[in-house]
């Protein structure tokens, strides 16, 4: 991109899309793993002493809140990537525009 400047204004806004962006996407992971957390919790208050307490145990880690998790991680992961593919577009598509810009008005400028 020739002649493209940033100023610090640019500069600071992009610094503050990413941090959202990263603000977002760990809040959508702590959401997401809401299932791995419950079942921790349930296993250290439920202390299982017996093999048959740890097979009941273990069927509602596993296939319960496993298959929860399973499918909130792929969900996290597929918004993740969306949120992230759509902000650095938008970002692209402005700087072209800025760069567009600053090229008209160096045309018709002088």
């Amino acid at each position: 991109m020739v002649g493209f400047r940033r100023n610090k204004g640019s500069l600071m806004k992009a610094l503050l899309i990413r941090l959202q962006g990263a603000f977002v996407t760990l809040f959508a992971l702590a959401v997401a793993l809401i299932p791995a957390w419950i079942y921790l919790l349930v296993r250290a208050y439920a202390e299982p002493s017996g093999f048959w307490q740890e097979l009941a145990l273990g069927v509602v880690g596993a296939w319960i809140l496993g298959s929860i998790q399973l499918l909130l991680m792929i969900f996290w992961i597929g918004g993740a990537c969306w949120y992230w593919f759509e902000t650095i577009e938008n970002a692209v598509l402005r700087v072209e525009e800025a760069d567009r810009r600053e090229r008209f008005e160096a045309r018709h400028r002088g």
